[in-house]
């Protein structure tokens, strides 16, 4: 298949958590789950890459537009209105998710060859960017539901134990203040939504590490019109082909960016959910970084083993983007991580079998 023609993939839209989800579904109805969970600003079509790859190692892989992008259902939020951001929390998401998992267990085919009564099914989660927190929270939200972790650029970093403002966060992240532009109740989604072309090449580009590029891009600017317009340089991008380029423009012509930004403005919402929360995460864990990616640098992972008992970490040379522009290196860690955790879907299925009839795949 050509992973790069959004038509070549299996669509469906489904109620699900009393919202319409958008998701793409590939591979065997009875395989063991995989679910890939996209961050900002991005959709299903950010693992364009993993679905096929995945699927040939024997997974039914599904990947979901989360709630507020592409096309699953979203929710207008007006400014002021905290109450409504509810609906852009980790917990929200991590609740579809778990839905998700229920409703594909009881379609009837899978149902019946897994012999699933009553049984909770489980999933491997791969997340990228707020997919990776998102991942994270799985395993705390919803353990039962989780087999394995594994994050792409996103470290985790637990609950935290009293509320922090966003204003706080970018005093020791600097790279952060974008969010405190995606968190604003007015002005940015406007500016964005009438400039998403020059939005798109702004933020979906390689790691800059060329000395000529020092100083610039998306996460060193000052304001968002430098940040999406520049100074007039033309930076390179992760796509590789014109047809990738206009799929993300045009979906977010037609979306518009205020789904995604809501999650910029649920930070005390997230901290309220968590606060019982323990911080500890038990289900194996990959985390792969890429060595120059300028929003989330490697260094943030460095308190990783403190929390997570059974964590393996992998650096591959790249930006953000890792999933794209190193895809062959991160498709053969995540095999490599899999096999080492008898995960892979023809020895899982082995170990299964002795059990009561694989029930929970």
């Amino acid at each position: 298949m050509d992973p790069t023609n959004p038509a070549a993939f299996n669509h469906r839209y489904e109620k699900i958590n009393k919202i319409v989800l958008h998701f793409v579904d590939h591979g065997n109805p009875t395989a063991p789950l995989i679910i890939l969970v996209h961050g900002f600003p991005d959709f299903w079509y950010g693992w364009r890459y993993q679905v096929p790859f995945l699927t040939s190692l024997g997974f039914r892989v599904i990947v979901p537009d989360v709630r507020g992008y592409g096309e699953s259902d979203s929710l207008k939020v007006v400014p002021g209105d905290r109450h409504a951001l509810d609906f852009f929390t980790w917990k929200s998401v991590c609740g579809d998710l778990a839905a998700l998992i229920d409703f594909l267990d009881n379609e009837p085919v899978r149902k019946r060859a897994l012999n699933i009564q009553n049984g909770k099914g489980k999933a491997i989660f791969l997340g990228h960017d707020w997919g990776g927190v998102i991942v994270y929270r799985m395993a705390m939200h919803h353990p039962d539901r989780v087999r394995a972790v594994i994050s792409l650029s996103t470290a985790y970093y637990p609950p935290l134990t009293t509320h922090m403002p966003l204003t706080t966060i970018v005093k020791y992240n600097p790279q952060f203040k974008y969010q405190l532009w995606f968190a604003a109740d007015y002005g940015t989604a406007e500016f964005v939504n009438a400039n998403i072309e020059a939005f798109v090449d702004s933020i979906f580009v390689p790691a800059l590490t060329d000395p000529s590029y020092a100083g610039k891009g998306f996460f060193t600017a000052d304001s968002i019109e430098s940040a999406v317009f520049g100074d007039g340089t033309t930076l390179p991008s992760v796509f590789e082909t014109a047809q990738e380029r206009k799929y993300y423009v045009d979906t977010f012509k037609r979306t518009g960016m205020e789904g995604g930004f809501n999650y910029y403005k649920t930070r005390h919402h997230n901290y309220i959910d968590e606060m019982k929360l323990s911080p500890f995460i038990k289900h194996p864990v990959l985390f792969i970084a890429g060595t120059d990616d300028a929003a989330l640098p490697p260094s943030m992972a460095k308190n990783m083993p403190k929390y997570i008992s059974d964590l393996h970490m992998e650096k591959v040379r790249g930006g953000h983007w890792i999933q794209v522009e190193r895809r062959k290196e991160v498709n053969s860690m995540i095999t490599d991580w899999l096999a080492s955790k008898a995960l892979l879907p023809e020895i899982f299925e082995k170990k299964a079998g002795k059990k009561a009839g694989g029930a929970k795949l």
